[in-house]
């Protein structure tokens, strides 16, 4: 399978589950240029990995990094945070 696939181009915002078990999930996601995933909280520590594109991601915190290809990060628990497309771009979300 391939991950560029599972998104709607035409999308502005995409999120597909690749898998899940009991004790953890991964996601695909997909961002126009432009668009924002909102403000909100993840229930549990992540990890985001930018693997096409651009994005800015932003947390209540005061942490704002700019994520392009090959680039990750860690997500903390229970912190508002939110990601703004500065391109097209996909992600995948490890939690």
């Amino acid at each position: 399978m391939n991950i560029t696939h599972l998104h709607d181009s035409a999308a502005a915002l995409s999120v597909k589950s690749l898998f899940k078990t009991d004790t953890c999930q991964a996601r695909s996601i997909f961002i126009k240029k432009g668009e924002e995933l909102k403000e909100h909280i993840s229930p549990v520590t992540a990890l985001l990995v930018c693997t096409k594109g651009k994005v800015f991601y932003s947390e209540v915190t005061g942490l704002e990094k700019e994520l392009s290809q090959n680039d990750y990060l860690e997500i903390p628990l229970q912190v508002r945070h939110k990601l703004k497309g500065l391109e097209d771009a996909e992600l995948l979300l490890f939690s």
